[in-house]
């Protein structure tokens, strides 16, 4: 249902409304799903790993992944690492690459280890 308002008098009443294309609109939503690196106990990673399946689960000598096949949202799930005896979670796409979450969590561990 349309109001037949223009954007500038609907910006009256939602100030942060803006014309975009869909998929920024989607890439915006998105982004606010988005969780950091966080350390957590083997426990939790064994437990997500035997929940369900899990998505993309990656062994490299850098280290080990995988994501949940229970989305959160669209293309967002939780993403899980294994990195030199250490577990790590966070909230991203899906579609990431094992290499890029492998640097993602190595420099999680970086920059908590220079605090």
């Amino acid at each position: 249902m349309s109001s037949f308002e223009t954007l500038d008098e609907l910006q009256l009443k939602y100030a942060d409304m803006a014309l975009m294309k869909e998929s920024e609109a989607d890439a915006m939503f998105c982004t606010r799903l988005f969780r950091p690196w966080e350390e957590i106990t083997e426990a939790r990673w064994t437990d997500q790993l035997t929940v369900l399946p899990p998505l993309e689960w990656c062994s490299s000598p850098a280290g080990e992944t995988f994501k949940s096949s229970e989305m959160y949202s669209g293309e967002v799930t939780h993403i899980f690492a294994h990195i030199r005896g250490r577990y790590f979670e966070c909230r991203d796409y899906a579609w990431k690459k094992h290499a890029d979450l492998v640097l993602g969590a190595v420099l999680a561990m970086a920059s908590e280890n220079r605090h």
